[in-house]
């Protein structure tokens, strides 16, 4: 066997522990698994909800019972959801370039004084073109 992976079984007819005696991972999960129908999203006891993956699998179980026209308003909420997120990802990515190309601009500005136009390109990563540019 390997050391990544594991694997228990258990009686959940014999699982009896309650919300505040759940300490573990399995204790979560056991404790989901027998009780999924007392939970939903936003109603999810404190000792269930620290754990990311049973939070996702209790979102998935509430989405399983809407109706078709409800579900496929919440997947359409849900990918716009993303969509927004992953462009406010590339906005923060084209943001930090933007400045640290700022950042190099303002040093080779500094330095034009001091070094050749190769030097400062390999100094700052801006081509030798732009620090000519610069020197203009």
């Amino acid at each position: 066997f390997s050391d990544l992976f594991e694997m228990h079984f258990i009686e959940l007819s014999k699982f009896k522990k309650e919300y505040s005696e759940i300490k573990t991972a399995l204790d979560r999960w056991s404790a989901f698994l027998c009780r999924a129908y007392e939970m939903e999203k936003g109603k999810i006891p404190k000792e269930i909800e620290v754990d990311e993956s049973v939070k996702k699998a209790i979102e998935k179980l509430d989405t399983m019972y809407l109706e078709k026209e409800e579900r496929e308003i919440y997947e359409n909420e849900r990918k716009a959801m993303m969509i927004r997120k992953a462009e406010v990802k590339t906005a923060e990515i084209k943001g930090r370039k933007e400045g640290e190309y700022k950042k190099s601009i303002e040093i080779a500005k500094n330095l034009l004084d001091v070094l050749d136009n190769e030097t400062i390109a390999i100094k700052t990563g801006l081509s030798v073109e732009e620090v000519n540019k610069l020197r203009e």
